[in-house]
């Protein structure tokens, strides 16, 4: 996403959100937490809806980034 900002696409929306999971073996009776972010940028009147969600037990962050505006 960092890559998007720098060539000129903007932050027109922003939300946030956590999920309660349960954890992966060998660690099933910890609740693991996922912090998932949701931005929809725009430049020159195209959208772009990109997700990065953070693993609090695998200590790993995903980016995924599709065109359209569809945040929710």
């Amino acid at each position: 996403m960092a890559g998007l900002q720098g060539d000129g696409w903007r932050v027109m929306e922003k939300h946030e959100h956590q999920e309660k999971r349960p954890g992966l073996p060998p660690y099933e009776n910890l609740t693991r937490v996922v912090q998932i972010t949701t931005l929809v940028l725009t430049k020159e009147g195209q959208h772009m809806t990109c997700r990065m969600a953070y693993d609090s037990q695998r200590d790993k962050i995903t980016e995924a980034c599709r065109p359209g505006s569809d945040a929710k």
